[in-house]
C-alpha cells in the first residue's frame, strides 16, 4: 500500500488508459472509478508527508470517499490560486518621491 505513494497523477490516469485499450479482457474504467484509484495515492502521500504509519486497514469506503472529496477541494483551490493575478505593490517608502 505504501508504494501507491510513489505513482503521480498522471501514472495513474496512464494505467487505467491501458487497462481500457487492451484487447484481451476489456474493462471499462470510469471517471469516477480513476478518482477512487487516485484517492488511496493521495492518501499515502498525506500519510507520508504527516510521517505517521500506513495501514491499509484503515483505508475503507468512507476513507476514500472522503479522500476523493478532498483531492477535489484540493484541485478547484489550485485553479483558483492559478487564475488570479498576483499583483505585487511595493511599500510607500520604496515609492519614488516619498521619504
Amino acid at each position: 500500500m505504501a508504494l501507491i505513494g510513489l505513482l503521480t497523477r498522471v501514472q495513474i490516469s496512464k494505467m487505467c488508459k491501458r487497462i481500457e485499450s487492451r484487447a484481451v479482457n476489456l474493462l471499462v474504467i470510469s471517471i469516477v472509478r480513476e478518482q477512487f484509484l487516485l484517492s488511496p495515492c493521495h492518501w499515502v502521500v498525506h500519510k507520508q508527508y504527516l510521517q505517521e504509519p500506513i495501514n491499509p486497514s484503515d483505508f475503507t469506503l468512507i476513507m476514500t470517499l472522503n479522500q476523493t472529496q478532498l483531492m477535489r477541494e484540493q484541485a478547484k483551490d489550485e485553479a483558483r490560486i492559478d487564475n488570479k493575478e498576483i499583483v505585487a505593490k511595493a511599500p510607500d517608502k520604496f515609492k519614488l518621491g516619498s521619504s
